[in-house]
C-alpha cells in the first residue's frame, strides 16, 4: 500500500489547507464525535452520513438515488464527512484532502455500541436519520465485530485505487483524538 500517512503534528500544522475532510472507521470508534467537534474548532460544514443515508424507520434509500445525494453532498468546496458506507467510499475518498481513520480495537467499539444503545435505546440521536430510533440489533452487533477482518480491507482497496493520494492519518486512542482536537482550535 503507497499511502501519504502524515504525522499528527504535521497534519494539525497544516490543517486550514485541507478543505474537505472524511473521518471513517468502525462503528462505535467515535467518528460522530470527532467530526461534530472537528467542525465546531475550524467551522467546517458537517455531514454524518448516518443522517443522510438514512429514511424513517431505517429505510434505505434506493442505490442510485443514494450515490447521486453522494456526489451533490462531495461537490461542495469545504466539508466534514463522518461515515463508511462502502459503496460510496470511492466518490468521497476521490475528492477528499485529509481521511482520517480512526483505528479503534473492536472490543472498545463494540463496548461503546453497547453503552450508545442503553442510553439512547428507543430515541433517535442527533447524528442519525429523522425516525431512526436506537435499538439493539445483533447483525449490527456482529457488523462491529468483524469490522476491522472484512471492511478495513476494503478501505485499503479503495486507497489503492486512488490516483491522486489525499493525505491519510490513523487515530487509534482516545489521547490522540484529543491531542488532533487540541491542535484544531
Amino acid at each position: 500500500h503507497y499511502y501519504k500517512i502524515m504525522a499528527l503534528a504535521r497534519i494539525v500544522m497544516q490543517l486550514n489547507k485541507y478543505k474537505r475532510i472524511m473521518i471513517i472507521g468502525s462503528c462505535g470508534a467515535g467518528k460522530s464525535y470527532l467530526s461534530t467537534k472537528l467542525a465546531r474548532n475550524i467551522n467546517y460544514p458537517l455531514i454524518h452520513l448516518d443522517k443522510e443515508f438514512w429514511q424513517p424507520d431505517w429505510v434505505e434509500p434506493d442505490k442510485p438515488e443514494w450515490l447521486k445525494k453522494v456526489q451533490e453532498i462531495v461537490a461542495e468546496d469545504k466539508w466534514i464527512i463522518d461515515g463508511n458506507y462502502g459503496g460510496s467510499l470511492g466518490i468521497r475518498m476521490q475528492r477528499a484532502d485529509l481521511i482520517v481513520i480512526l483505528d479503534r480495537s473492536k472490543y472498545i467499539c463494540l463496548f461503546r455500541i453497547i453503552k450508545r444503545v442503553i442510553k439512547s435505546y428507543g430515541r433517535t440521536r442527533v447524528d442519525m436519520g429523522e425516525g431512526c430510533r436506537e435499538r439493539f440489533d445483533l447483525d449490527f452487533m456482529k457488523y462491529v465485530w468483524n469490522f476491522p477482518e472484512e471492511k478495513r480491507v476494503r478501505i485499503d482497496n479503495e486507497l489503492d485505487k486512488l490516483e491522486t493520494k489525499p493525505d491519510i492519518i490513523y487515530l487509534k486512542s482516545n489521547k490522540q483524538v484529543n491531542d488532533f482536537l487540541k491542535q484544531s482550535v
